[in-house]
């Protein structure tokens, strides 16, 4: 099954490379002695492209995929990273290599389990602005079309006995952190004061379809999806105070939050919002992200953060529209580890004050790193 992933890259690439930008980056799983580099301008191309150039123990780089079950029954999490131990938080797992994937699924009885597929290498292909990647030498890895429009996943994680494919289809147009104009080069990518944190959403919503085989047991659902990747020139945990993220499908609306409290204690948000596949409203201005319930602290620090929040209010001025007031109610705790990460699944429920509101489901998280 690997070659025919790799050989679908492979021509996937050579097929484009006439006639578009193409790129094709073997990332080593030992990292890189020297500096690295690392990009914060966007090209005219290459959205989804690796965006750390001689990946050392300081710096990171991830592709991530989400998928919810309409029921808020199931939910997977895959991320692929190239990344060591040091570059993200304390408490990571040392894998023996900066090239994994790892897989988070939940069940109804709200059991979490993992599985996960380490490489030697991460072979990222990208063909105008989707990208496609495999994991070693392996079946696991993703493929995504030129324009973004599609993206697949492989999972075949024997150790685990986990295999099956998860295929998103989008309903939302790709965006930069303050802007969904995609084609412009040197446009910002980093979240935060200083470029040292960047992010960009490829799909901020999608449709779904996840066909698995876990341990005998077949699990298939269709449901709402997501991805988008991060990267950044220092550690992690050293990089931001903390943040809170999420989307959400919130009737005919697919809406996208970031809110990020910097080292420095500078608060940066950006917000994204789409209807019917258009966007509305793609920004870095007028918008809150706050917890609710007993005990609720913004910005969040470790001891703060030992208690789960109930819930999270949101804003934000969405030009044309009013202000898009929405609160989301957990359903069901998807990873936790207090005082640093929560991330849930959730019932979203708002609209702009003029009487009509819509519900629908969300995932979302919690990241504190600094008292």
């Amino acid at each position: 099954m690997r070659s025919i992933f790799f050989t679908l890259l492979t021509l996937t690439a050579l097929l484009h490379a006439v006639l578009a930008q193409t790129s094709i980056e073997v990332i080593p799983g030992v990292p890189f002695s020297g500096p690295s580099v690392v990009q914060y301008a966007s090209q005219s191309s290459l959205f989804d492209a690796p965006k750390v150039q001689r990946l050392n123990d300081t710096t990171w780089d991830w592709w991530y995929f989400d998928a919810v079950s309409p029921d808020f029954d199931y939910s997977i999490v895959v991320v692929f990273f190239t990344a060591t131990s040091e570059s993200l938080w304390p408490g990571t797992t040392d894998v023996g290599s900066a090239d994994y994937m790892v897989v988070t699924l939940t069940l109804p009885d709200g059991t979490t389990l993992e599985a996960g597929v380490v490489g030697k290498e991460v072979t990222v292909v990208t063909v105008e602005n989707g990208s496609s990647g495999i994991v070693g030498n392996t079946s696991s890895g993703w493929v995504g079309t030129p324009d973004m429009k599609t993206y697949t996943i492989s999972i075949d994680a024997p150790e685990f006995a986990t295999t099956g494919t998860i295929v998103f289809t989008s309903t939302a147009p790709a965006h930069f952190p303050c802007s969904s104009d995609i084609s412009s080069a040197g446009q910002r990518l980093n979240l935060g004061p200083t470029p040292i944190f960047g992010w960009l959403n490829a799909m901020p919503d999608a449709d779904a379809f996840v066909d698995l085989d876990i341990n005998g047991t077949s699990l298939s659902f269709t449901g709402i999806g997501y991805h988008d990747k991060n990267w950044g020139s220092q550690p992690l945990h050293t990089s931001v105070n903390s943040w809170y993220w999420g989307h959400a499908r919130l009737g005919p609306f697919s809406f996208v939050w970031f809110d990020f409290v910097a080292p420095d204690g500078t608060e940066l948000v950006s917000t994204y919002l789409s209807r019917d596949n258009k966007v509305i409203s793609s920004t870095c201005d007028g918008a809150t992200v706050r917890p609710v319930g007993d005990g609720a602290v913004f910005p969040p620090t470790p001891v703060s953060s030992m208690s789960e929040p109930q819930g999270f209010n949101i804003t934000a001025e969405v030009e044309g529209e009013g202000t898009l007031i929405m609160q989301i109610t957990h359903k069901k705790v998807l990873s936790a580890t207090p005082g640093t990460t929560w991330r849930w699944i959730g019932q979203a429920s708002g609209g702009f004050g003029n009487g009509t509101t819509w519900d629908g489901p969300a995932l979302y998280e919690q990241f504190t790193f600094s008292n």
